[in-house]
């Protein structure tokens, strides 16, 4: 299935018009908050994301999580964003450098994205809260992509005099009455920053004002260090800029969401995929990680993907109705014979990263149980990543084509409820410290929560003990039914402790 909607090629041409120059406005936010206005690649809007509010044709640029939750619904997803032209052209047609840049609300404190030491160099001179990374999803690899980077023109080029052997803090570029110019350093005609976008260009330069103001950081892909021969992004590779929430304003301001702006150079063919630790491990990125132990019962789940992907691929939006069952993600627990498949809702962690998703069960998990009994697979949580559902933001709506599974273990919580319902029931409620419901059951043969101990030697019944062993349709028929039935073997299946005795969770709390 694909999520793309008809009316959306008839407004894609006016996106690529107004990408590079658009206002800055609607940004969201406090006066006082560290947020993106928007990133670029010059051909068109990367982020925010957009959608058509349902049933019109006007854009809504998706800021906020309520944004995403109204707008969002079947037939109606996220815009595809712009791809690089195969070639080295500028927006304006001219011969140049491909770049992405990134807008903020306030300026950059740029000694927390830029490195000046000689060590910084082998990334581009970007510190670790920003990066730009060329990803295979093919092969689970990526590698940063080599370029120079600026920020209001500025950029670390020579030794720095007065602090040797770092690199000095130069202004390379202006922008004057929309051109933009690379200056003569030293009067000497040494041009390092000729090749930064227009610079080349003769008059004024779209969105000129934006790529040199200190808020904005630009990146120009640049392999033989010399940025006045043209170059292109890697080919046939998701191109991703990433912000963390490190990222820093002059005044000290942390980015408040983090941000995740990701095209490629001519169409897009790749599918997205799960995002995996590198060889020879290759284990899902997902919290909790793959063989954690003493997991809350009560945790969400935190999936790593390749590219920003579809939300309503990855499962329904908590919008206040039940969440349908995902197809593209299973998250299940328990033997396979009483396998629990959980419900869940799923948002991204930031509306500005559609690449890592929070996946938010709609119960908890059972526990591991008291010591007395110990839930074994019960307390195993397993999810599973299916193929071919998953969806990216490419018109062509691209699909993941591996499975990828993960697993951990919940420790002791609160405990799942399993109770009889009425007429086998009475209700009591119970007030004070620990107010609640109370369920005393009056059948005392069925398959509820509660301590599985049993042992058929016994001469006397135990109270606390499981009565479930006893039920006489188990005793006589118990595997031949549809579905078997077996005596429980864990505090989540281990049955009713008999008539007149209060139902426990899994826990064994009353």
């Amino acid at each position: 299935m694909k999520f793309w909607h008809s009316t959306g090629l008839a407004i894609s041409s006016a996106l690529l018009i107004t990408a590079c120059g658009g206002t800055s406005s609607s940004a969201g936010g406090s006066a006082g908050e560290m947020v993106l206005i928007q990133a670029s690649n010059g051909f068109g809007l990367l982020l925010p994301h957009q959608v058509l509010a349902p049933g019109t044709n006007t854009l809504v640029a998706i800021r906020t999580q309520q944004d995403l939750i109204e707008n969002v619904q079947p037939g109606n997803p996220i815009l595809p964003v712009t791809n690089w032209p195969v070639t080295a052209l500028l927006p304006n047609g001219d011969q140049g450098n491909h770049y992405i840049y990134a807008e903020f609300k306030q300026p950059l404190k740029i000694s927390s994205v830029l490195d000046k030491t000689p060590g910084g160099a082998g990334n581009s001179g970007l510190l670790g809260p920003i990066t730009v990374l060329a990803v295979d999803p093919s092969t689970d690899t990526s590698v940063p992509v080599k370029g120079r980077v600026f920020v209001g023109g500025k950029s670390y080029f020579g030794i720095d005099p007065n602090d040797p052997p770092n690199f000095e803090l130069r202004q390379l570029v202006i922008e004057v009455n929309g051109q933009i110019q690379a200056l003569d350093l030293d009067g000497n005609g040494l041009m390092p920053g000729l090749g930064f976008p227009g610079t080349e260009t003769t008059g004024a330069f779209p969105g000129a004002a934006k790529l040199l103001s200190p808020n904005t950081i630009v990146f120009v892909p640049d392999v033989d260090g010399d940025l006045s021969t043209h170059e292109t992004f890697p080919a046939n590779r998701q191109i991703r800029l990433r912000a963390t929430t490190a990222v820093l304003a002059g005044n000290g301001n942390q980015l408040k969401h983090q941000v995740l702006a990701s095209t490629t150079v001519g169409p897009d063919l790749l599918g997205p995929e799960v995002s995996v630790t590198p060889p020879p491990n290759s284990i899902p990125i997902t919290t909790p990680s793959f063989g954690d132990t003493n997991v809350d019962p009560q945790t969400k789940i935190t999936i790593d993907f390749s590219e920003p992907l579809q939300p309503l691929s990855v499962g329904s939006l908590p919008d206040g109705s039940a969440p349908s069952p995902s197809a593209s993600i299973e998250v299940k627990f328990g033997p396979q014979a009483q396998e629990t498949k959980v419900p869940f809702t799923a948002l991204p962690i930031s509306v500005f990263d559609l690449s890592r998703w929070e996946l938010t069960m709609s119960f908890a998990f059972p526990g591991n149980g008291p010591a007395l009994a110990q839930c074994g697979t019960f307390s195993t949580v397993t999810v599973d990543v299916v193929t071919d559902q998953l969806v990216d933001l490419a018109a062509s709506g691209n699909k993941n084509t591996r499975p990828a599974s993960t697993n951990f273990k919940t420790g002791e919580g609160p405990g799942l409820i399993n109770a009889p319902v009425a007429p086998d029931v009475i209700y009591v409620a119970r007030t004070g410290a620990t107010p609640g419901i109370s369920v005393i059951d009056l059948n005392g043969f069925g398959a509820s929560t509660g301590n599985p101990a049993f042992d058929f030697t016994y001469t006397i019944f135990p109270k606390g003990n499981s009565n479930f062993p006893n039920n006489p349709n188990l005793v006589q028929y118990g595997p031949n039914l549809h579905p078997p039935l077996f005596p429980g073997t864990c505090t989540v299946d281990g049955g009713s402790a008999g008539v007149f005795t209060l139902t426990r969770d899994s826990s064994l709390n009353s």
